[in-house]
């Protein structure tokens, strides 16, 4: 499963009073008439509904005056009213304040459309582009934050320069030698980040990737053994020495987040390689979140399923298991002080001479949510997880995939998710996740291709799970940073380990780090 990360989503506009903004340009008018209307906090205030606007009185008074009334109303909550007279009045005066009124009057009461008309005047257009900005802004946006006002945000200075980035990073899956246990070596990993536009980046990345599955037993079951087995013909693949990753990747920040990549599987194992690549766009809304993502990827589990082996007895190649499909995530405010987040998933998996499969899957969890001046979001909250695969293809025999595919794996527990304030010198987030898990192997044969009555039996096992991850990175100078990484999983006879060290070099000066940064290691 992709791991969860929250997005957090800020209304534009506050809830209740005056935009900050306009306090102090309506607060100045301390007339006789404005004293009853008037949002200045040291004026009596109106205590009674406002009476109902007499259009006549209403033009007699001064422009100021009419400003001040049209602002009380749109304090009484009445934005369709104080829309139109906001917008009345900016014909008449074209000032940054008139603007305020009828961009916030005007989105409260959800009618937008007039605002359009105003698009081109100076006073609005600033308006519009500093609202959009904070929006972007809010929504970790920040391509798009500089893009409609570059002046507004110092902190961001030089976040979209481009950088180079030297890794390294490992990882420890156990099992048994030779079949599903694996180590996997990146030493090193070169990316380079560049900026085609104000709101595009193309990323290039070239890994050298070592693996190795150890030594299979002479009983193992892997390949074509005949019944009973016997001694292998051919030694069977133990590792893949040197393999090349080559990736592709660009981003762009229109309305919504558009991400699209290519590459290919390792290049230099037993089978040829194939190409693989994603798509995903990603939407956002006040309190909410959205992206699918569609791809076509590897699936690192075993060396089998990762780059394919030799079989021991006939000397044919299979496995080099490759995932398509897609996954949706959804993530959305509940109130102020919980979250729901949501994925699903289907994928079809196909690898060289081995049983064509399909998975589906889902996700759900609720979370209370906590703000400190440390962390931007903890939520707290239990989940549950369901995934089924069609056919059981974890195992070494020939035509199957040497990938984790039972027919059924429930979990549920408690997760939490952390991150810490962003555009900060120093930023990290991660989650841990505990509970229950239940997976069922059914009886599947030992060759799906050519059944010879061989079956390995069902499987039923029931246990405690733990998994989670970290990344955290800090701003050394004002050109470099490291980035540490973890991630880990923990169930009855499985472990799987990796962590891994970024070294970010920045050929622009940097203030602070921002979460589009991290790598994850």
């Amino acid at each position: 499963m992709k791991k969860f990360i929250l997005m957090g989503l800020i209304a534009l506009v506050p809830l209740a009073g005056l935009p900050q903004e306009n306090q102090k340009s309506v607060s100045k008018y301390k007339t006789k008439e404005g004293a009853a209307y008037s949002s200045n906090p040291n004026i009596p205030q109106q205590t009674k509904p406002l009476p109902s606007i007499n259009k006549k009185s209403f033009k007699k008074k001064s422009i100021v005056n009419q400003e001040v009334e049209a602002w009380n109303i749109y304090k009484q909550k009445d934005y369709p009213k104080a829309c139109t007279l906001f917008l009345e009045l900016y014909k008449k005066k074209s000032s940054t304040s008139m603007a305020e009124g009828a961009y916030y009057s005007c989105t409260k009461a959800k009618n937008t459309k007039p605002l359009l008309a105003l698009r081109g005047s100076p006073a609005f257009d600033e308006v519009w582009n500093k609202n959009l900005a904070q929006k972007n802004f809010n929504q970790e946006r920040y391509a798009r934050a500089l893009f409609y006002k570059p002046d507004l945000f110092p902190q961001l200075e030089n976040t979209h320069t481009s950088s180079v980035t030297l890794g390294f990073s490992g990882r420890f899956k156990s099992g048994e030698d030779g079949l599903d246990h694996l180590n996997s070596i990146m030493l090193p990993s070169l990316s380079f980040k560049q900026g085609l536009s104000d709101l595009s980046q193309i990323q290039f990345k070239l890994s050298h990737v070592m693996l190795k599955t150890g030594q299979a037993d002479n009983l193992s079951l892997i390949g074509s053994p005949a019944n009973p087995p016997g001694a292998f013909t051919f030694g069977p693949t133990e590792k893949l020495a040197h393999g090349l990753l080559p990736e592709i990747s660009f981003i762009h920040e229109g309305p919504s987040r558009i991400e699209l990549g290519s590459g290919t599987t390792p290049i230099g194992g037993k089978i040829f390689p194939l190409p693989t690549g994603f798509f995903k766009i990603s939407f956002w809304w006040n309190k909410a979140f959205v992206s699918l993502r569609l791809f076509a990827e590897p699936t690192d589990e075993s060396l089998l399923s990762y780059t394919g082996l030799k079989d021991p007895y006939t000397d044919d190649d299979w496995g080099r298991v490759l995932r398509f499909g897609g996954v949706a995530d959804h993530n959305v405010t509940l109130g102020e002080r919980w979250n729901l987040s949501s994925q699903i998933l289907w994928n079809y998996l196909k690898g060289s001479h081995v049983k064509g499969n399909q998975t589906f899957g889902l996700r759900e969890q609720i979370g209370r949510v906590w703000k400190t001046s440390v962390f931007e979001n903890i939520i707290v909250g239990p989940f549950v997880q369901y995934q089924n695969y069609h056919r059981d293809l974890s195992h070494f025999t020939f035509g199957h995939g040497g990938y984790f595919s039972p027919k059924h794996f429930v979990q549920g527990g408690f997760g939490a998710l952390f991150q810490s304030q962003d555009v900060k010198k120093t930023i990290f987030e991660g989650n841990v996740n505990v509970g229950l898990q239940h997976i069922r192997k059914p009886k599947t044969p030992y060759f799906p291709f050519n059944n010879d009555g061989r079956f390995y039996a069902t499987k039923n096992q029931t246990g405690p799970s733990v998994s989670g991850n970290l990344s955290a990175m800090t701003l050394v100078s004002s050109h470099f940073t490291p980035e540490l990484g973890v991630n880990f999983r923990y169930g009855d006879d499985y472990k799987d380990i990796a962590g891994g060290l970024n070294l970010h070099y920045f050929f622009g000066k940097r203030k602070n780090l921002v979460r589009t940064d991290m790598n994850h290691p």
